[in-house]
């Protein structure tokens, strides 16, 4: 699924941007539920064992996998910022840090 969304996503994204944007998005569920249609296609021509029964049950697994990628990247992001900010913060006090020891190497203590 992961080459299917490198690769076919991004144009099926570009060509329907008009019907995403006059629907406010409800048509990237469409577009999902042909991605996940289109990587059942691939992976019964390679002999793997994952299909899709028509067009709802691919409709549904577009939105859990929206659900989960949404959830997934809002972790993501927080863990990140969290990060920065931990990182900002050691780097906001390095330079207090050291004035502190050299405030205390100038008292001899």
């Amino acid at each position: 699924m992961g080459v299917v969304n490198a690769v076919v996503k991004p144009f099926t994204q570009v060509l329907s941007f008009c019907l995403v944007v006059l629907t406010f998005g409800l048509f990237l569920l469409v577009i999902n539920a042909a991605m996940l249609t289109l990587t059942a296609w691939v992976a019964q021509k390679l002999g793997i064992g994952f299909y899709v029964e028509g067009f709802l049950p691919a409709l549904g697994g577009g939105v859990i996998i929206s659900a989960v990628s949404s959830i997934v990247g809002e972790c993501s992001e927080q863990r990140t910022s969290n990060r920065r900010s931990a990182e900002d913060s050691v780097a906001l006090a390095a330079p207090g840090c050291s004035r502190l020891a050299d405030g205390l190497g100038a008292n001899g203590m």
